[in-house]
């Protein structure tokens, strides 16, 4: 797989900031973070997200719980 274009990664900020209200500077540091790769969404993954949704609660970001696997689709396999 080949790492996104800068281009597109900038855009894919100005959109995540618009769409979530986050500062765009903020989100411009977490993307340049990631490597934003696209395939199969593993139990890791999952695991990872939760983490993620359980620290955003404890700090006031999301007003109640989030299960991320509620929210994964079945694998077709």
């Amino acid at each position: 797989m080949h790492p996104p274009r800068p281009q597109n990664r900038e855009k894919f900020a100005e959109a995540t900031s618009a769409a979530i209200g986050m500062d765009l500077d903020a989100v411009r540091v977490a993307i340049d973070r990631s490597d934003l790769v696209a395939g199969p969404v593993t139990c890791t993954i999952v695991a990872q997200l939760q983490e993620t949704a359980d620290a955003f609660l404890m700090v006031g970001f999301i007003p109640g719980p989030i299960v991320v696997r509620d929210a994964v689709w079945p694998s077709a396999g």
